[in-house]
């Protein structure tokens, strides 16, 4: 460009740079790991005040590959082979960066921001053949697996096919029985419209008849009905009078009988009254007093003294018996 300015940039340092490290896990398996960094250095106002800052660290490369080597191999040696090899890289990078997605030397500012795992075999030449034939023995048996799984989806679809081909054939056979049953109810209906004319010539001739028919019991019923009260009414009149009847006879009769009790009541009181003026009541006073007198006097010469004698049936007047057991001078 005419009159452009131009700049020249050049790279400070290497950027990307390889290691190779042996690490031991916790069941004592001797690994050999390759990796693979990459990095820059970072540019802020404090390089900008001192540019020498990012030269001040000569060998950063090792510092930095001695300084994760440290890492991994301090986070590995807590783990078992099977699972750091399941997940080796992740593993890696959890030990370099922690929680961060980056790796900060703050002595020259280098930050490193990458790293990967290119290779990871055991130490032991025995140990590594062991691990290629396990590898292609499980390379194998992935690669059966998978055939295996694309034959049990073909078959699985082979099956789908089948399945949907009868359930298709079921669809029409259900379809063609629907239409059948479909033909069958309107046919049904034909024949119900063709006989409903009939049947409901003869429905109307049977009410009607049945309506004469029930009409007339009807009459028969009320006539029978009147009857029957006619005659209760009469029956229930015959037996009031009856009724009345006998009421005034009874009633009649026991005024009759009230009268003569009376009367002979009035007699035996007018006979008591009679025989009381008769006798006198001082001649029944000495008539009541003259048998007990009589045993007191018996007692007295027979020299008993505050005994009561009585017969068992002539009442006992204690308070004027007491009286006769009460000796005196």
């Amino acid at each position: 460009m005419e009159n452009g300015e131009k700049k020249i940039a050049i790279n400070l340092g290497q950027n990307h740079f390889d290691d190779e490290i042996t690490v031991e896990t916790q069941d004592h398996a001797v690994l050999n790991m390759k990796l693979s960094y990459s990095g820059s250095f970072l540019i802020d106002d404090a390089v900008r005040k001192n540019p020498e800052k990012i030269f001040s660290v000569h060998d950063y490369i090792g510092i930095t590959c001695k300084t994760v080597a440290s890492r991994i191999r301090g986070a590995v040696s807590s783990i078992a082979y099977n699972d750091f090899h399941s997940k080796s890289a992740a593993f890696v990078k959890n030990s370099i960066f922690k929680n961060n997605t980056e790796c900060f030397f703050p002595e020259n500012n280098f930050v490193l921001n990458q790293c990967d795992v290119k290779q990871i075999e055991p130490a032991d030449l025995d140990i590594r053949e062991n691990l290629k034939k396990t590898n292609a023995k499980s390379l194998e048996l992935k690669t059966k697996a998978t055939e295996l799984e694309y034959e049990l989806l073909a078959k699985q679809q082979e099956e789908q096919s089948r399945g949907e081909l009868e359930v298709r054939a079921l669809a029409d056979k259900t379809e063609a029985a629907q239409k059948r049953v479909e033909l069958d109810r309107m046919q049904v209906e034909s024949k119900k419209i063709e006989l409903s004319g009939v049947e409901k010539a003869k429905a109307e001739a049977q009410r009607e008849s049945n309506r004469i028919t029930g009409e007339s019991k009807l009459t028969q019923s009320e006539s029978l009905a009147q009857s029957y009260k006619i005659e209760t009414q009469s029956l229930v009149k015959s037996m009031q009078m009856q009724n009345t009847r006998i009421e005034d006879n009874t009633r009649e009769t026991d005024g009759m009988e009230i009268a003569r009790a009376k009367k002979l009541k009035d007699i035996e009181v007018k006979k008591f009254k009679q025989l009381v003026n008769s006798l006198g009541v001082q001649t029944i006073v000495d008539m009541a007093r003259s048998g007990p007198k009589q045993k007191a006097e018996m007692l007295k010469n027979l020299g008993l003294e505050g005994y009561l004698v009585t017969d068992g049936t002539t009442p006992i007047n204690l308070f004027g018996a007491a009286e006769g057991l009460l000796k005196t001078d």
